[in-house]
């Protein structure tokens, strides 16, 4: 496989073309691989590796040494096993199963070590953009979601409006030409022995799908990043890396990996038609790079009292406007009253509960803690920084799902009923809304203490009084609830010890001791 090495040699840039195989590196990353068996091309199954630790490390440092000198992988690393897993609607229907792709477990490993080090070479040259929030060290879907809607509470009281379009890429991480990836990672600085084992590493691919236990036939893969490898989703970042350089100023992108949305906060005209400039220039950069829009699957929405709603195309189809969409597992409407995301997570939380409770026969009180705390709490706790409810009505609702598990449970256990209250304290659990103070003040303690890849300079504003911050002026009852008025409230009664707490696990901790009480 080749790739272009037309690049302006006048600008110096930094370059990465070979590493070391530290054997404290392999055995660090082999003890973090999860504890299971598994189906993979190798038949080397995790367990098996810990097992050997640590005398099978300078064994594999070895291998990986001789394999990246080499430029060569064994055939079979280049396997992968595909699962499918089944989503939602007709079973008869493919596109309805989520493709888990299962690689070879030396593979991974040596994947992990050159991970570290192109991702420490890209983090030293600040080469990540600053609007890609996917699968990068201290960035998130929250601090994602964050941004956007702190950008969006801040137009809206300053009485202006917001038209976002969330545009969506068919199979991105499958559609992806190998020649194209190569000369982006050339450009980047990534090059030489690197260069040269990725580009082995992707070429002359194959999988084969395992229903029940039975295999298919080999197919070729012949685009896209790996999926179900390690190196897969860092290709992609770098593949999408540029992207947010042909947006025009005025105009603000927010990447998670492929999911992308674009939005412009305007009050005329000319301030709309930047984001129709910034549709065109996604156009061009999706043609020149051949990544597919999905066009059915683009959306728009728009905010704000006055908002003209100006339709906008792509591809010269109109795109279709919505009341409220799905960004990042957190549905936002155009109201930004996340009541449609609270209905469903409770609704999800009441299926769940009420299927294992159906199927589950224990008597045991940590058996259910461990079954509420792992299967039911999460559904309502998802990214709550960026939906903790303003209306009462939405906050009784969520702890009512708390309260029927915890009735319930007193009762699957054989245990006399007492009141909500006391019952949490019996379980010693805290409550929902409690908990969702506890997430909101350690965002805010990670972002003022430099831990988030967030400014803060960019979202508090200091205040004369020691280690505290101001509210915005003139809140709406939207703004009021926002992430950065509804924290900065909570931030300024904690006494200065909180607040100069530098560990956050410290910090957390005694915060949950605060609100216990």
């Amino acid at each position: 496989m080749q790739y272009n090495h037309n690049i302006n040699n006048s600008n110096q840039i930094s370059i990465i073309e070979d590493i070391d195989f530290d054997i404290i590196d392999i055995i660090n990353f082999i003890k973090k691989l999860p504890n299971k068996n598994g189906t993979s091309p190798d038949n080397i199954n995790y367990k098996i590796l810990k097992i050997a630790l640590p005398s099978i490390a300078p064994v594999l440092s070895e291998i990986f040494r001789i394999s990246l000198d080499s430029g060569i992988l064994p055939k079979i690393w280049k396997e992968s096993i595909i699962m499918p897993l089944f989503k939602k609607g007709e079973k008869s229907n493919p596109e309805n199963y989520r493709p888990i792709a299962l690689t070879c477990a030396l593979c991974r490993v040596m994947e992990m070590v050159l991970n570290k080090y192109i991702v420490q070479f890209l983090h030293d040259n600040n080469l990540f953009s600053d609007n890609q929030f996917g699968f990068i060290k201290n960035r998130s879907t929250t601090t994602q979601l964050i941004t956007t809607l702190e950008d969006w509470y801040d137009a809206i009281m300053g009485k202006k409006n917001i038209d976002c379009v969330y545009i969506d890429f068919k199979k991105a991480f499958d559609s992806v030409p190998h020649d194209l990836l190569l000369n982006k990672l050339y450009k980047i600085g990534i090059r030489g022995k690197i260069l040269t084992w990725i580009s082995c590493f992707l070429s002359n691919r194959t999988f084969r799908v395992k229903i029940n236990n039975t295999l298919s036939k080999p197919r070729n893969i012949k685009s896209g990043v790996p999926q179900g490898s390690v190196l897969g989703p860092l290709l992609f970042l770098i593949y999408i890396n540029d992207l947010p350089d042909i947006i025009p100023n005025g105009i603000k992108i927010k990447l998670f990996a492929d999911d992308v949305k674009v939005y412009v906060i305007h009050k005329t005209k000319n301030e709309r038609r930047m984001l129709t400039d910034a549709i065109k220039n996604i156009e061009q950069w999706a043609t020149e790079w051949k990544l597919n829009i999905a066009i059915n699957k683009t959306y728009i929405i728009y905010l704000g009292k006055t908002n003209p709603k100006d339709q906008y195309k792509i591809f010269n189809t109109t795109i279709n406007e919505v009341d409220s969409i799905r960004d990042l597992g957190i549905i936002i409407d155009n109201k930004l009253k996340f009541q449609e995301h609270v209905q469903k997570i409770i609704r999800a939380a009441y299926i769940k509960m009420n299927f294992v409770f159906k199927i589950i026969k224990s008597k045991s009180i940590k058996t259910w803690l461990t079954i509420y705390k792992s299967y039911i709490r999460p559904l309502l706790e998802y990214s709550p920084e960026t939906w903790n409810p303003q209306l009462k009505s939405d906050i009784i609702k969520l702890e009512k799902c708390q309260k029927f598990f915890t009735k319930i449970l007193l009762r699957k256990c054989s245990l006399p009923y007492i009141p909500y209250l006391q019952r949490l304290e019996f379980l010693n659990l805290p409550t929902l809304e409690n908990r969702r103070k506890t997430y909101d003040l350690v965002l805010a303690h990670k972002i003022l203490h430099g831990y988030t890849h967030l400014k803060s300079d960019d979202l508090f504003k200091v205040s004369n009084r020691k280690n505290c911050y101001l509210l915005s002026k003139n809140q709406t009852s939207k703004s009021s609830n926002s992430f950065v008025n509804r924290v900065t409230k909570m931030w300024n009664v904690l006494n200065d010890e909180l607040r100069t707490t530098k560990i956050t696990l410290s910090f957390k901790n005694k915060i949950k001791a605060i609100l216990i009480q």
